[in-house]
């Protein structure tokens, strides 16, 4: 099963719930989606959303990351 895992970092880091999230998680100030992608990248260690489609250690970062977001919902 293929997912688009860089649509929906996208898509997730226009969240207000999700920046929190990552503000907290980062230890970074994050009040909008572009230092939602900021602190996303600081988090997993990556350079680019795509990353997390075509760097598997990447997308199972992100799929660590997720997890963890639903958790705490």
């Amino acid at each position: 099963m293929m997912q688009n895992m860089t649509r929906g970092a996208g898509i997730l880091c226009t969240n207000p719930n999700f920046q929190a999230f990552l503000a907290k998680k980062s230890g970074q100030y994050v009040c909008d989606a572009e230092d939602a992608k900021g602190a996303l990248y600081s988090v997993l260690g990556i350079k680019s959303r795509r990353d997390l489609n075509s760097d598997p250690e990447a997308g199972a970062g992100w799929c660590q990351l997720i997890e963890e977001y639903n958790r705490q919902l």
